[in-house]
């Protein structure tokens, strides 16, 4: 950073903005901005509300400008910024926003940018109150302070900023674009082999391939946070995707217990048909155990139909008839499985298993290079703001 950069609090570069109420003009017809309009992906604003002044709520107060920058002081660290367009000009965004109108000698898209780096995000985080419903006030914001250089030199770096991220922003959409299909290889793939293997292999009932044993629900007094003597892991859908709530259980005869190997299926809510498996431990009445019979299914193949929309599809439509969205054993004990023989099953479910693991590695080199990009855009704001571009 050069002698002739500044820093200065933030309300010495802004504006004062004004407030409308638009109740006041009940006929009028307005764009309104609320907090969910901006993307914090594209940092646009993306479908303003065309409102009448009567049907207004009461946070829709604030009048915007085009080139105003809008900051959610509402969960600020989500970053809800957006540089207010041409089209905008005149109407009214929420009260959950500051609305940041430069004077002459700040540049709009140098200010947005600003609002877009770590360090600033850090700061803004570190004065969140609530818990429930973080927020900082205008106040806060406004305080925070930010290294100004002269208008050229902001330009400059905002034309560099502009071209580098655009670049970044279109690889980034081409990646996700890319990883996107990939994914969609491997369930096209196996929604096409149980869909062509309906109509050449014979169909057997669920029921007569498979036992399930429901989950049990230990009284909540029970429960313990650290690992102790004789108790066993309890295992609810939320522990298929992180190990941040373990919870332990006294070993008892009443538990149902599965092993790391055993799949298991989600029964209720807006998690039903989920497939589960890489756990042991005792489940709850949220999940049911199946337990193949090897002697006509392999586990593999078997855990491949639980996947496919040959299965799912079919569950849906028990579940969705349910009034807490689930199901019982009963309710899929007659599903149809396409089922081969052994040899031709094991074929199936090592093309799928081989197909999946390349679609796997193909993803992760896909979220590999999403994760560069990112850091790329971190680097390039950090450099920006500090003088270094």
């Amino acid at each position: 950073m050069t002698v002739a950069w500044q820093v200065r609090p933030l309300g010495d570069i802004l504006q004062t903005t004004g407030t409308f109420n638009p109740l006041s003009s009940p006929e009028r017809e307005f764009y309104y901005v609320d907090v969910s309009s901006i993307s914090n992906k594209t940092f646009e604003i993306q479908s303003p509300q065309l409102i009448k002044g009567k049907d207004a709520p009461s946070r829709a107060r604030r009048l915007i400008r085009a080139n105003d920058i809008l900051f959610a002081t509402v969960r600020p660290t989500l970053q809800r910024i957006a540089v207010v367009p041409e089209y905008l000009d005149g109407q009214i965004c929420s009260t959950a926003y500051l609305v940041l109108r430069p004077k002459p000698t700040a540049t709009p898209k140098y200010l947005f940018y600003f609002l877009l780096t770590d360090d600033f995000t850090a700061r803004i985080e570190a004065l969140q109150r609530g818990a429930s419903y973080p927020a900082v006030t205008d106040g806060d914001v406004r305080a925070q302070q930010i290294p100004l250089p002269p208008l050229p030199e902001q330009e400059r770096i905002v034309s560099i900023l502009d071209k580098a991220l655009d670049a970044s922003a279109a690889t980034l959409a081409s990646t996700q674009v890319s990883a996107t299909k990939a994914r969609a290889v491997f369930t096209s793939e196996l929604n096409a082999t149980f869909q062509k293997g309906a109509r050449a292999w014979p169909l057997k009932p669920l029921k007569t391939l498979c036992a399930f044993q429901g989950g049990a629900q230990p009284p909540k007094s029970t429960f313990s946070y650290v690992a102790q003597p004789n108790h066993v892991r309890f295992l609810q859908i939320r522990d298929f995707t992180s190990d941040k709530h373990i919870t332990y259980i006294p070993n008892s005869k009443k538990n149902r217990l599965c092993a790391a190997d055993d799949i298991l299926i989600a029964r209720y809510g807006a998690s039903v048909g989920q497939i589960h498996t890489g756990k042991g431990g005792a489940y709850n009445v949220a999940l049911i155990k199946t337990a193949p019979n090897s002697r006509e299914v392999a586990r593999d193949f078997f855990h491949a139909y639980l996947l496919s929309d040959f299965f799912q599809s079919r569950l849906a439509a028990v579940a969705n008839r349910s009034a807490q969205n689930g199901f019982s054993k009963d309710d899929i004990g007659d599903f149809p499985v396409p089922c081969p023989p052994m040899d031709e099953q094991r074929r199936v479910a090592d093309f799928l298993s081989d197909l999946r693991k390349y679609v796997g590695n193909l993803c992760e080199v896909y979220d590999r290079k999403l994760h560069l990009l990112s850091e790329i855009k971190t680097a390039l704001l950090h450099a920006a703001f500090n003088g270094d571009l």
